[in-house]
């Protein structure tokens, strides 16, 4: 007769088999997943530590994602590549405008076809998309606001980009304006309030849903709600070690745009720094009431929600006094999180996580193979092995930062004068323009950055500025890239770095992904 050790041995063999089989069983189910996507939010000046919210329900009771990239550090192209997992030179969405194929009709006649809200109808998902879309959706050019992008069951789009006054949203597909009544308009919690109703109702049918909530925060213009304004009065923008400094060994547009800040340009980043945190307050209550509502509606044990951004930021950093778009850590990097029943909280994934891996993750949850059609052709690699099963030993990964500058005919240059009429709400800047350049034709780049445990590097090279390279061989010693090292380069090397970069900026699909062995990622 078995001994009461082995029954006792013997049962719990059997626990851990009948949770394997739920955990299974889990896996092939369709969760509710809801996705926020917050407008250039950085991680690498520590906004996130502001958000007290964000931080407890999303990163201590979640799992964080510590190596997040967007591949392209831009608005639409970043934003394209979330939809539909695709780098921006397999969709051919080359900057923010038209032209350039943001939210253009080749855009809708080609890969708008094809998003991850497309898939998941077809998977029986209800879906939503609140805020923010493409930076030129609703324009006429664009289609007006009569065009609903197909895949989304719920549609209320923002016209244009960001702000949190007066503008328009296309409410399944018919206009509806908003002015400067807070209690009315004041459009990250318009997205709240409308989202939270709306995953109420979608709740109660029993079918699975996808809500994507798109606030306007922290892009400019930096508006934060009423009761916020007065909050956090004494924080200034870091002095980081490359802050109006460091620029002096970068490609020509750092070059000529960086170095010594004035006195004005040190206070605006120091507003501005302010602002775009208070802007994302309105956010972290977001979070708060949408974890809630999940609790309340006792679908937490079948909701996933995910959190980042289009891409990260930067303010003074080389001397630049604001904006996106460079390769550099502050502006690539991205915060990112998720909570749901298979995570564990304070979990870590460590291994480098890309835009263009959010469609597959979620396509993969949502019970489609990884194998097949239509995650097998997109460009990223799925992480639910890690949202399902939690991270695994740290893989490392090189990956493509790509990036096509904008400038006006004559110069060459974007820029724009920053002034009184910056905002209309406290606290507000009270100066003269500050003359601030934020882009330039030859800020056009092709990269590889790889993180793992044995090398954490980025190399660049610029095909307008004729040779000219950038190479950082260990981020984690200079983790301000103040350093251009590709000066040590033999020419062996830089030749296979380029070859590197070269692979990478025509591929597709696997090719985009040559590593085989998961998502992986270390536990903290």
């Amino acid at each position: 007769h078995p001994s009461h050790h082995q029954l006792t041995a013997g049962m719990a063999r059997l626990s851990l088999a009948a949770l394997a089989v739920a955990c299974a069983d889990f896996a092939v189910a369709r969760p509710n997943i809801i996705f926020v996507l917050t407008d250039d939010e950085d991680v690498v000046l520590d906004t996130p530590s502001y958000l007290k919210n964000t931080r407890r329900l999303l990163a201590d009771e979640g799992m964080e994602l510590t190596a997040m990239y967007a591949t392209t550090p831009v608005c639409c192209p970043s934003r394209s590549s979330f939809l539909t997992g695709q780098h921006i030179h397999n969709l051919h969405v080359h900057d923010n405008s038209i032209a350039g194929n943001c939210s253009s009709l080749a855009w809708q006649a080609g890969p708008e076809k094809n998003s991850l809200a497309v898939h998941l109808q077809k998977q029986g998902y209800q879906t939503a998309y609140f805020g923010k879309y493409l930076n030129n959706y609703g324009f006429p050019a664009a289609g007006g606001v009569e065009h609903i992008p197909p895949g989304w069951t719920e549609w209320q789009g923002l016209v244009g980009n960001s702000q949190y006054y007066d503008y328009a949203l296309s409410v399944n597909g018919v206009a509806e304006h908003h002015g400067r009544d807070y209690a009315t308009d004041y459009l990250t919690d318009i997205i709240k309030n409308r989202s939270l109703f709306w995953i109420r109702e979608a709740a109660k049918s029993g079918r699975p849903f996808f809500a994507m909530l798109a606030p306007p925060a922290s892009h400019d213009p930096t508006e934060p709600a009423p009761q916020h304004a007065d909050l956090l009065a004494q924080i200034k923008a870091p002095r980081t070690a490359n802050y109006g400094a460091g620029n002096e060994d970068k490609h020509w547009f750092v070059r000529a745009e960086g170095g010594k800040m004035s006195h004005l340009e040190t206070e605006y980043t120091d507003l501005q720094y302010r602002r775009r945190i208070l802007t994302l307050l309105s956010v972290d209550e977001m979070i708060g009431q949408l974890v809630t509502a999940i609790e309340s509606l006792g679908i937490e044990n079948s909701t996933y929600l995910f959190y980042t951004a289009d891409n990260g930021y930067h303010m003074g950093q080389f001397g630049i006094m604001k904006d996106k778009r460079l390769p550099y850590e502050m502006d690539a990097r991205v915060p990112g999180y998720v909570r749901g029943p298979t995570v564990r909280g304070g979990s870590k994934l460590k291994a480098a996580v890309l835009n263009i891996d959010y469609a597959p993750t979620i396509l993969e949850l949502a019970g489609l193979s990884p194998a097949e059609e239509p995650i097998s052709k997109m460009d990223g690699r799925s992480f639910a092995d890690a949202v399902l099963d939690g991270p695994k030993p740290m893989q490392q990964r090189s990956f493509l930062l790509e990036y096509n500058g904008e400038g006006g005919p004559e110069t060459g240059m974007f820029c724009a004068n920053v002034g009184p009429e910056m905002t209309r709400e406290e606290p507000k800047w009270h100066h003269l323009p500050v003359h601030s350049c934020q882009d330039s034709v030859n800020n056009t780049y092709r990269c590889v950055r790889t993180v793992g445990q044995s090398e954490d590097s980025l190399f660049c090279n610029f095909p307008m500025e004729a040779g000219f390279e950038e190479f950082y061989p260990d981020i984690r010693s200079d983790p301000w890239q103040l350093q251009n090292l590709a000066h040590t380069l033999t020419h062996e090397k830089s030749q296979k770095l380029n070859a590197q970069v070269q692979r990478l900026a025509a591929c597709k699909a696997e090719t985009c992904r040559p590593e085989t062995a998961g998502s992986a990622g270390d536990v903290n």
